[in-house]
């Protein structure tokens, strides 16, 4: 458990890296419900998300 003090501290550097820190929440979902979650079909409509994403950015 942390103390107080670990949460202020937390709380004031996400505010400081506020998109580093959404970056870093959304990759860690992004992992567990791919890795935990996702049955084949929910992979195959992820595998075309990252598709077209990867399309997106060699244009």
């Amino acid at each position: 458990m942390k103390s107080e003090i670990q949460n202020k501290a937390e709380k004031k550097r996400n505010q400081r890296n506020q998109k580093a820190h959404e970056k870093t929440v959304a990759r860690s979902d992004a992992k567990r419900y791919i890795t935990q979650l996702a049955n084949v079909k929910d992979l195959q409509e992820v595998q075309r998300w990252l598709d077209n994403r990867m399309s997106e950015l060699k244009d």
